[in-house]
């Protein structure tokens, strides 16, 4: 459990402020990328098509 006042005490509350920007940040930049790699299977699907068969028993 964390005390507010503790935290106030320590000067950690700015830690505690920078972590959860930036732990922010990297979600969103998360979902960006993995909206990304969704638009870009699907536009190799429609371009490839058939190929993909070929490499579909092939995992990297």
């Amino acid at each position: 459990m964390v005390i507010p006042d503790a935290l106030n005490f320590w000067g950690l509350q700015e830690l505690e402020k920078k972590r959860k920007e930036n732990t922010h940040f990297l979600y969103e930049e998360k979902k960006q990328l993995n909206k990304l790699r969704v638009k870009v299977e699907k536009v190799a699907e429609e371009k490839l098509g058939s190929q993909l068969d070929i490499f579909a028993p092939v995992k990297y």
